[in-house]
């Protein structure tokens, strides 16, 4: 990191700190990153709350975090209120975890809730992994899998074209099969048979973020949905990334009108849905 970025970054974490409101503050960090900082590398610790987060500032969304200490602030806030009417703990499935910027934050509010992660890109699940191993939290479940509707397939799983988006990886398409960027194969596994292999009876929260495969997630959560084993959904809602999985935002709601599940609110690019 150059003399000249560390400044900036450091003016930046600065003015965020001072500035009243939350809203805008990612859009102006975003700005900050793609004209001030391009091509920025190097990692720093940080932290929110009591959980520290080592980070990536070549990647942009780590980036603009430890710039703001905001992530998507509208789903967590969602979340937060979702899982405070639990008078049990939690039981949380992170589908697409990234590196635990959300349920890192879930686990420092709700110390006992159970969270189950799942990231499928190696490079970002090492990353994930380090965060949870410097908190030192034992009781959160890494996999290191692809969530989709069938379990013990081999897939593959394209890295994102752009190497400051690590976030945008998802599993091969039509859109992505000719991508120059890096290919690994994944194991798959469907919500079905991992709660049945976990022996999970109920699930307060469900949150997927997979660019585009969200439809291929439920499908494999038919069992779960259908019994109402899973009380809300968080969704992420891509129009253009579902429509290279020939998938619709209409086809989730649709799917999951199918079970009883109603949409309750937008939050960010996601939807709620619950089964109240």
């Amino acid at each position: 990191m150059t003399a000249l970025e560390k400044l900036v970054l450091a003016l930046a974490k600065a003015f965020f700190a001072i500035f009243p409101f939350e809203r805008g503050k990612q859009t102006a960090a975003n700005a900050i990153y793609l004209k001030l900082l391009p091509g920025i590398k190097g990692q720093t610790l940080f932290k929110v709350g009591t959980i520290k987060y080592r980070l990536d500032l070549h990647d942009r969304i780590q980036a603009i975090f430890y710039m703001t200490k905001l992530y998507e602030t509208e789903t967590l806030n969602a979340a937060f209120k979702i899982l405070s009417v639990q008078k049990d703990d939690p039981v949380i499935l992170d589908v697409g975890a990234n590196v635990g910027l959300m349920s890192l934050q879930i686990k420092d509010h709700f110390p006992t809730a159970k969270i189950h992660l799942f990231e499928a890109d190696p490079t970002v699940y090492r990353q994930l992994v380090d965060n949870i191993e410097l908190n030192q939290l034992t009781d959160l479940k890494v996999n290191k899998l692809a969530v989709s509707a069938i379990s013990g397939e081999s897939l593959t799983f394209v890295k994102s074209i752009s190497s400051m988006e690590s976030g945008w990886g998802r599993i091969q398409n039509e859109e992505n099969k000719n991508y120059t960027a890096e290919k690994y194969i994944v194991q798959s596994v469907s919500i079905d048979q991992y709660l049945k292999d976990h022996q999970i009876t109920h699930v307060d929260l469900l949150k997927i973020d997979v660019e585009g495969a969200e439809a291929l997630v439920l499908k494999g959560a038919a069992f779960a949905l259908r019994a109402k084993i899973i009380r809300t959904i968080i969704c992420e809602i891509n129009p253009a990334a579902l429509s290279a999985f020939a998938s619709s935002p209409e086809e989730i709601s649709l799917l999951l009108a199918s079970f009883g599940y109603a949409f309750v609110r937008q939050v960010d690019m996601n939807s709620i849905y619950s089964t109240n």
